[in-house]
């Protein structure tokens, strides 16, 4: 479907979790992370093969989600991000993808520990992928509309848009089993910080902000 990825390779950077305090966030041994959030265009190409798959057996139990996925006013170009997605639907997206990867690879949704590393570039004690000081220039937020993806520089892993555009589904370890990570076009700075979490939002919450980016394990280190 064309995603692209990038490599994160393995290290350990410093986390500032207080004025005085920081942790450690390691990354044993290199990932494959996608440089860019999923794109409209590549999450489309998802639907239409679940929506063929609905036709062939129509007595089948299919996520009405996917099904019915429509793109977000604020999101509304191929290159854009995709959003209105739950993370159900992501990690649809990631299985959808494992199953046509003749490699033997597998994608998933990132750990929030692994997106955190992506985010901060190798770089310790940082606020945002760039530095410690908000700027607009950097990122999509306090606006209107997400931008096409790669829109702003990366980062120095060559990973794209971690703060701002949309906010990304990862995977924790604790209830809820999802957060949001990264802060959306809609959000102010506090948001954005690669320390900040969303929590999973109710079920009539709006989710024209809400996207995701994939990760990919080769065979070897699965």
């Amino acid at each position: 479907v064309g995603i692209r990825f990038v490599v994160l390779p393995a290290g350990v950077v410093e986390a500032r979790i207080s004025p005085t305090m920081t942790t450690e966030i390691a990354l044993p041994w290199s990932r494959l992370i996608g440089a860019h959030e999923v794109t409209n265009a590549q999450y489309e190409k998802f639907v239409a093969a679940h929506r063929e798959r609905a036709k062939a057996k129509p007595g089948a139990k299919y996520d009405e989600r996917i099904l019915n996925h429509v793109r977000s006013s604020a999101s509304p170009n191929d290159d854009d991000p995709v959003s209105n997605v739950w993370p159900e639907q992501a990690e649809a997206f990631c299985a959808w993808l494992t199953e046509n990867d003749s490699a033997g690879r597998e994608y998933r949704l990132p750990e929030s520990s692994t997106w955190e590393y992506a985010a901060r570039g190798g770089r310790s004690n940082l606020d945002y992928p760039w530095g410690n000081e908000i700027d607009a220039t950097k990122a999509c937020y306090e606006t209107d509309r997400t931008r096409a993806v790669g829109s702003y520089a990366p980062n120095p892993f060559g990973v794209y848009d971690m703060a701002g555009n949309v906010a990304e589904w990862v995977k924790t370890n604790d209830f809820p089993q999802y957060e949001l990570r990264g802060g959306s076009w809609r959000d102010g700075p506090e948001a954005l910080r690669i320390s900040a979490r969303g929590q999973l939002p109710g079920k009539a919450a709006k989710l024209d902000g809400h996207g995701f980016r994939v990760l990919c394990q080769p065979p070897a280190i699965k």
